[in-house]
């Protein structure tokens, strides 16, 4: 009986440490992957930075629902701008993200790493892109690198 509980403690161990490794080889791949993408995403919008949000707002836009399927609002965000990356030094900023109805937007509890792009004075969330990212140290570091080789020439993810 005794050989046969240590055999299982042995076996369970092995099994729990194998599916570690597997995991965090995921998790590995997965933030590889979400660098990259932030690589791509900081070369092909015109702002970004760490920012830490302050407050939201929601209005509804005008709705024709013969021209739209769904009834959209603006959420506009306030911020304080941590450190920039990329585009115009700030100490705040002011951004909208356009989303159904529906949808439910809450002030972030703790800063993250945030890829805009902007019309004149305006600042928006890109449609069909990730724009944040989190704030680690790694991430941090690839956004200081990308924010310095990156040009302003044609934003692929922005509107001109």
């Amino acid at each position: 009986m005794l050989k046969r509980l240590i055999f299982t403690i042995i076996f369970l161990t092995a099994v729990i440490g194998i599916y570690q490794k597997k995991l965090y080889a995921v998790n590995s791949e997965y933030e590889v992957n979400k660098l990259n993408e932030m690589r791509y995403v900081f070369e092909n919008t015109s702002y970004c930075a760490l920012i830490q949000e302050r407050s939201i707002s929601s209005k509804l836009l005008p709705f024709n629902p013969e021209e739209e399927p769904f009834r959209r609002k603006v959420v506009t965000y306030e911020a304080n701008v941590l450190e920039t990356y990329k585009g115009k030094e700030m100490k705040t900023l002011t951004f909208d993200f356009f989303v159904e109805e529906g949808a439910v937007s809450q002030v972030a509890s703790t800063p993250y790493i945030l890829c805009l792009c902007n019309k004149e004075e305006s600042y928006y969330i890109p449609d069909v892109v990730p724009f944040r990212y989190p704030d680690n140290g790694k991430f941090r570091e690839v956004a200081r690198e990308a924010g310095k080789i990156t040009n302003n020439n044609k934003m692929f993810f922005c509107d001109e």
